[in-house]
């Protein structure tokens, strides 16, 4: 599991020190730094995932700022212009150790960084440091040296390696309702940033036995089967059909609302059911100890449907899986402290984040960054200013004018 995430000089951040717990919930005002945070990660693994498309001059040796996660634009977009360094790095640390990666900015206007240097400082062991002029070793495609890898010289950062090419990351723009959905190659198993890939699971691996506690008691323990179970929780009544498309590597996916009607086409039954199907399917897909990222799970959700996705990634993160979420949702978050109220989640599993605007002249961000304690009582330790608090605010507004 990751215990912190660290940046340096990094987008918005001149020096940010983040810590991760099983299930992490990113909260806070637009355009405070919320999303760099998931930018990060996401870097690291969309190196591995799209290395086969970069040029060989490039692989193993740069991280890739555009590509199927997502898309940053140049180095220039990259670097804190604050302080205006051509210098910036990403460190993640875990029981294990901790990783850090140093890249130096040559060309501002390049579409992918190089690196300088990574370091590798194992918990009570001796460090480790690569450099980029070093090319007696080989950067996998995690950026992590084959050496530190390697069966005779393994150690616990193949951990972290694992850790970073199984993210399963879900954005706030997931696609919507469609005539069709690609069918994916089977050992592709992620269901995509748009969620685009969450019917093609479906039909590939429909009987597929789900083994993690979280297998809902009322329907047979396979994937198709659990993915309608759960859905019926925020939706009564649905049911979800995958068929292939003659002659096509397409799916069509066919949902109803009621045992009693037929399948409809996903545009007869609104955003909410097509834009929640990806995060329970990634849910139940993910293995434990992997990571999964979700930005704003409470889009299209009525505030009943937002508490209970709360309520289930905390039950998700209880299974073992780390879960980390960017949310505007205070009904997300009291789902979370119901999940820990009903000790579903030990309150020592929750960190919660709460990103404010940097105040002018301020060049260190990580003040602005407050993070609330939880007991298992699901109550916090302070209530910051600005903290899922508008609701107070509006009524008191109210109360002051009177009848």
């Amino acid at each position: 599991m990751l215990t912190a995430i660290e940046l340096e000089s990094f987008k918005c951040f001149r020096k940010l020190v983040l810590p991760l717990a099983q299930c992490t919930l990113l909260t806070g005002k637009n355009a405070s730094g919320k999303s760099t945070v998931m930018q990060a990660l996401l870097l690291l693994q969309q190196t591995a995932t799209d290395m086969d498309e970069l040029q060989p001059t490039q692989q193993n040796r740069e991280l890739r700022l555009n590509g199927s996660l997502v898309n940053l634009g140049s180095a220039a977009d990259v670097i804190d212009k604050v302080t205006g360094h051509r210098e910036c790095a990403i460190a993640l640390a875990t029981e294990d150790g901790r990783c850090q990666w140093n890249f130096s900015i040559r060309d501002r206007r390049a579409i992918t960084i190089p690196v300088q240097s990574i370091d590798w400082l194992p918990t009570g062991g001796k460090a480790k440091h690569f450099r980029a002029t070093d090319q007696k070793d080989v950067l996998g495609p995690t950026l992590i040296p084959h050496s530190w890898t390697s069966s005779d010289e393994r150690g616990d950062i193949a951990d972290l390696e694992r850790a970073l090419q199984t993210i399963q990351y879900i954005s706030a723009e997931r696609i919507g309702p469609r005539e069709t959905y690609p069918l994916i190659e089977r050992q592709r198993r992620y269901v995509g940033a748009l969620g685009q890939n969450a019917p093609a699971l479906l039909y590939s691996f429909a009987d597929e036995r789900i083994a993690r506690a979280l297998v809902a008691p009322a329907a047979p323990p396979t994937l198709r089967n659990q993915v309608q179970a759960w859905m019926r929780e925020f939706f009564p009544g649905c049911g979800i059909d995958v068929q292939p498309v003659p002659n096509a590597n397409l799916v069509a996916l066919g949902i109803r609302t009621s045992d009693e009607t037929d399948y409809h086409r996903p545009q007869h039954v609104g955003f909410g059911l097509t834009h929640i199907l990806p995060i329970i399917t990634a849910a139940l897909i993910i293995k434990e100890r992997q990571l999964l990222l979700i930005e704003n799970p409470e889009v299209h959700l009525h505030p009943a449907g937002q508490s209970w996705m709360g309520q289930f990634l905390a039950r998700v993160a209880a299974t073992g899986v780390q879960v980390v979420v960017e949310t505007h949702s205070d009904h997300v978050l009291n789902g979370v402290r119901r999940a820990v109220r009903t000790e579903r989640l030990d309150a020592a599993d929750v960190a919660v984040h709460f990103f404010s605007e940097r105040p002018p002249g301020d060049a260190d961000k990580m003040s602005q960054v407050v993070s609330p304690v939880i007991n298992q009582a699901g109550n916090f330790d302070h209530w910051p200013d600005g903290f899922f608090d508008q609701f107070d605010k509006d009524m008191d507004f109210f109360a002051d004018w009177g009848d």
